[in-house]
């Protein structure tokens, strides 16, 4: 059994899993904050696992993906102290199964990394996939397998935040979905342009990835992150939805990983 952990800007994902089996025992999310010491991040690291009925003494290896840079040394100290035991970084040096094409390799994220592994291995290729996240993100593999760039956007929370902040007679709502398309008063508007106007440029660039890769209707287009099924259900393509990626992933990474570090 390993503990994962995948660090983002908005949130950290924490779980555990059956690794030889790829099983997923539960999977939890926390507020990232890069003030948190390792102490504290061990404590609630702890208390998370004793929540799902989990003893320290049972994880026997763990994983970290993070493109948070200044909390990721604390985080993987912290379940360094918990485990007593080395953690598998995902970064420099580390087998992932990826073929990375982009003008260099060693700027493309660990979050990217992740899902890209958890992608190929489970809907093959060519494929985009679309994280909302703090920013959304479209990585695009091709027929190869081979990772060969992004897009990158705003994300829903941040999109709805800056509206609120930037427009001077236009209120601060919150991240929820729109009730109609078209809103008969400003909170409903914003909704409706935050949600369905992601829903439409997910389709609109799926369909100009597709175009650009030559794959025509042999694109498989994944999504995951926090809104990934409101915003599936307003888009015109068919998408599938996948809140357990970056576990796979991870769980992928730390499998292939496992011999070299025995």
């Amino acid at each position: 059994m390993i503990l994962i952990v995948n660090a983002e800007n908005t949130n950290i994902c924490i779980g555990c899993a059956l690794e030889s089996q790829g099983t997923i025992l539960f999977e939890d999310h926390v507020s990232m904050d890069i003030k948190r010491t390792a102490a504290e991040y061990s404590i609630m690291f702890k208390q998370i696992l004793e929540l799902n009925g989990i003893g320290v003494e049972n994880v026997s290896g763990g994983v970290i993906a993070s493109c948070v840079p200044p909390a990721t040394d604390t985080i993987k100290s912290a379940m360094k102290r918990l485990l007593n035991m080395d953690i598998l970084e995902v970064g420099p040096g580390v087998r992932t199964g990826i073929d990375i094409r982009i003008d260099d390799p060693g700027e493309l994220g660990a979050d990217l990394i992740v899902s890209a592994a958890a992608g190929i291995e489970h809907y093959g290729a060519p494929l985009v996939i679309i994280d909302l996240n703090t920013l959304i993100t479209f990585s695009v593999i091709n027929k190869k397998g081979q990772f060969i760039g992004a897009i990158f956007e705003p994300g829903i929370r941040l999109s709805s935040e800056m509206i609120g902040k930037s427009a001077a007679n236009l209120p601060e709502t919150a991240a929820r979905p729109s009730v109609r398309l078209i809103g008969t008063n400003s909170a409903e508007s914003i909704k409706s342009g935050v949600f369905n106007g992601c829903a439409a440029s997910v389709d609109g660039l799926i369909d100009r990835i597709s175009e650009e890769l030559g794959a025509d209707d042999g694109l498989t287009a994944v999504i995951t992150g926090e809104f990934a099924e409101d915003i599936a259900k307003r888009c015109r393509h068919s998408l599938i939805i996948d809140m357990h990626l970056s576990m796979k992933g991870l769980i992928n990474i730390y499998n292939k990983n496992a011999k070299r570090r025995s």
